[in-house]
């Protein structure tokens, strides 16, 4: 439904798929704002406050392997 070129949605997605997308980033944006809320409020004891996003298919099935080597993708 995106590519790295069309970051926000293909050109070619029907406008449901299209829909999609945009729900995508509207829950990605309260991840990142519920993120920075723990973050700000986390007790003394956490050093660190970690983040997750489901991802919906294991990267080393869409990803070439230099890639994923690369980045360190998680899989499953």
């Amino acid at each position: 439904m995106r590519s790295k070129a069309e970051t926000y949605g293909l050109s070619t997605l029907t406008p449901a798929q299209l829909e999609k997308v945009k729900e995508d980033v509207t829950l990605l944006f309260r991840m990142m704002l519920l993120h920075s809320i723990a973050e700000h409020y986390k007790v003394g004891w956490c050093e660190k406050m970690l983040f997750a996003l489901e991802q919906p298919q294991d990267p080393k099935e869409y990803r070439s392997n230099q890639d994923v080597g690369r980045h360190g993708y998680m899989s499953i």
